[in-house]
């Protein structure tokens, strides 16, 4: 029996400076976005400093189950604590051409309760309450993030015909 001995290498910091625990190759990585509405309908969408946008959410991390990345996602990027996942609206494959591999963006409509305005975390430059006939406004940082945002607005969810 080989004994492979852990090194840096096989390691990879993430932004907060947690370790996540890196195969010799991963064929996928997941990763989540909450379409999130106002009283108004307006939906809540994350600015970089680069400028594209984005949703909130983020990766799931080694070890994590969707819900429990999804809160420790919410919370770190805008503050958000309590809230219902109401439905899936999307899973998209996004080909990584420099890792060789696929992200999958799952999308969720969250609900939240007792939520007014985010509080960005520093990864974030601004955030907008963007009403759907506006969102052609602005640069995502990929070409299908709209379609998901207008998916989590329709009534029927991902599994539903």
């Amino acid at each position: 029996m080989e004994v492979q001995y852990t090194t840096a290498e096989n390691f990879t910091e993430r932004r907060h400076g947690g370790y996540t625990w890196k195969m010799p190759y991963e064929l996928f990585e997941v990763t989540q976005g909450a379409v999130i509405r106002n009283a108004r309908g307006e939906v809540l969408i994350l600015e970089l400093p680069s400028g594209s946008c984005l949703l909130p959410g983020g990766h799931i991390d080694r070890g994590e189950d969707w819900l429990t990345a999804l809160r420790r996602e919410l919370k770190e990027e805008i503050g958000l604590e309590d809230f219902a996942v109401r439905k899936i609206v999307d899973v998209t494959s996004i080909p990584h051409p420099h890792r060789g591999n696929s992200v999958y963006a799952v999308t969720f409509l969250v609900e939240p309760k007792h939520f007014t305005e985010p509080r960005l975390s520093d990864e974030h430059a601004h955030y907008h309450w963007v009403a759907p006939k506006d969102l052609d406004q602005y640069h995502f940082w990929h070409d299908t993030m709209k379609t998901r945002v207008l998916k989590g607005l329709e009534g029927k969810s991902l599994f539903e015909e």
